[in-house]
């Protein structure tokens, strides 16, 4: 992702099947885009296809992409994994934020504010996940990692109070690629989102997406975008337009 004063920025980076992502899937993608730098990489919560390409990363600056910050939950969120990548960022010249609920990262009118995790009890794992609200001109996409039912739930007062403030959600990113346990009816009422973003493999193992959570999307009302069907694709924001593109949409 790149700011509107070009600031770089990435949410998650890994793959459960794919060997040496890093080096292999996101570099060559980033350098083909142009980009030598990373400003910010937002690491969700500690699961491998989400975090393992970052750790690549992170070892390859010297002869790779350049990761100027780290960006990670709170101490009482984070595994043992998570620890470690924190622990190789510092090893590799990477500065390490904690992000926790209400904070804020600004560049001119982009904003990312992180929502949760916010419950005190909730334990390491995908629960925990760190769940961003992207900011820019009118235009507001919500990130939401790996979190099922019970983060879920932990976001309803918030997201209610952003529905009285009268924020429409044009894109949300899908939780746990499309999990039956993630984005119930109720969270869904809540946010209303105008297109569905889904991350899911080909013929994965995990039978990602679900049916019944495509059939919730669909009943919501979002047009789906799925890796699956689509391909890679993005999205081009100023404040009189949005675009989606890729290979095919």
């Amino acid at each position: 992702m790149e700011g509107p004063e070009h600031k770089t920025y990435l949410i998650d980076g890994g793959s459960s099947d794919i060997k040496n992502v890093g080096k292999y899937r996101i570099e060559p993608f980033l350098k083909y885009r142009g980009i030598g730098s990373i400003d910010y990489v937002f690491v969700s919560h500690g699961d491998i296809d989400h975090m393992n390409g970052i750790e690549e990363m992170l070892k390859r600056q010297q002869v790779g992409i350049k990761i100027r910050n780290l960006v990670v939950t709170g101490e009482a969120y984070r595994d043992e994994k998570l620890e470690e990548l924190i622990s190789v960022a510092e090893d590799n010249g990477t500065t390490v934020w904690e992000m926790e609920n209400g904070t804020q990262i600004r560049e001119g009118k982009l904003r990312f504010t992180c929502l949760g995790p916010k419950e005190k009890n909730m334990n390491p794992g995908n629960e925990a996940s760190m769940i961003l609200h992207l900011e820019y001109e009118g235009f507001d996409m919500l990130f939401t990692g790996d979190v099922e039912k019970e983060g879920e739930e932990s976001l309803t007062d918030t997201l209610s109070y952003l529905q009285e403030k009268k924020i429409s959600w044009e894109i949300l990113k899908t939780a746990h690629h499309g999990s039956k346990n993630s984005t119930t009816e109720a969270f869904l009422e809540n946010v209303k989102p105008r297109y569905a973003w889904i991350s899911a493999g080909r013929k994965n193992r995990y039978g990602h997406p679900h049916k019944d959570t495509l059939e919730r999307l669909e009943n919501s009302g979002a047009k789906i975008y799925s890796t699956q069907e689509n391909g890679a694709f993005g999205i081009t924001v100023n404040k009189k337009s949005m675009r989606i593109h890729g290979r095919n949409g």
